[in-house]
């Protein structure tokens, strides 16, 4: 309980900060709120800048159907996973009773690797 109250505080700390940053900034430009970033960008650029500074650090996003692999470079000694799945349905059935369907699922975990391990992640 104490955690998650110091995590939603430090979020609207950051929150703030972003904020004050744009507020303050006449050419358009704000600092990145990306931890060990500081760079200066153009507020429309943020997301490019967000997504550039994740691959960097080796993020790897896979929306396509189909078996990926991905291998586990030398430096590496610990991967944090988080996978999606979409939600069911709704149906109809006979009397005109219905239901409405699943709401997906989440699952997040941090797996110990080797490097050199490959990890097999399926979509779809």
């Amino acid at each position: 309980m104490l955690a998650r109250q110091a995590q939603e505080d430090n979020e609207r700390r950051r929150e703030a900060e972003f904020a004050s940053n744009e507020a303050t900034d006449a050419d358009g430009m704000v600092r990145s709120d990306l931890p060990g970033d500081g760079a200066m960008i153009r507020v429309g650029d943020r997301r490019e800048h967000r997504a550039k500074f994740l691959r960097q650090l080796g993020l790897k996003v896979y929306r396509v159907a189909g078996q990926h692999s991905f291998r586990i470079p030398s430096h590496v000694k610990e991967v944090m996973v988080q996978v999606w799945g979409g939600g069911g349905g709704g149906g109809r059935a006979a009397g005109g009773r219905h239901g409405d369907g699943g709401g997906g699922g989440y699952v997040e975990t941090i797996l110990a690797v080797e490097p050199g391990d490959v990890l097999v992640c399926v979509v779809g």
